[in-house]
């Protein structure tokens, strides 16, 4: 009986640690696409996770978006929100991108009203294109270009490994 009863407890516990944790989810959404708040804030309460973690943005309610509209709308007001609300510690130098040494957030719940691609353009600073069919493409959905929004790089043409996936 012991014996099960240890059994059931490393289960539990193991089961609760492959859970999202709340206080590393940011819920985020457009300010201007009708219901996207309210979403918002069900699934954040739904799911515990604190008012101050949603984080809204004025951006398209088109599903498509430039690479330019998604610089200016998403990547740069979300990286100012990641910095003001302590999120992200960052080693910064004047000579070099930021750098982000530690976050707080883990997960990103991008609710319905955000745009979801982005397409691709030409002549964008910085990029260097790789050789290859998938080397030229620079366009992306938006929740992968997300996943890189820490690393400050310009490069948007081919593919980025994953830091993450070993």
């Amino acid at each position: 009986m012991k014996c099960q009863s240890f059994l059931l407890l490393v289960l539990m516990l193991d089961a609760r640690a492959e859970q999202p944790s709340a206080q590393s989810t940011i819920v985020l959404y457009n300010k201007v696409a009708p219901d996207s708040v309210e979403l918002a804030k069900f699934y954040a309460e739904q799911r515990g996770i604190a008012a101050d973690h949603l984080a809204g943005l004025n951006c398209s309610t088109e599903e498509e978006i430039s690479r330019e509209e998604y610089n200016t709308t998403i990547a740069g007001p979300l990286r100012e929100i990641f910095k003001q609300r302590h999120w992200w510690m960052l080693s910064e130098s004047t000579d070099k991108p930021p750098a982000i040494t530690s976050s707080e957030i883990h997960f990103v719940a991008v609710i319905k009203g955000m745009p979801l691609k982005i397409r691709s353009t030409t002549d964008y600073p910085g990029d260097q294109p790789r050789p290859g069919p998938t080397g030229k493409r620079n366009n992306a959905s938006v929740d992968s270009e997300l996943a890189l929004l820490g690393l400050y790089s310009p490069q948007i043409s081919g593919f980025v490994s994953n830091p993450y996936f070993q």
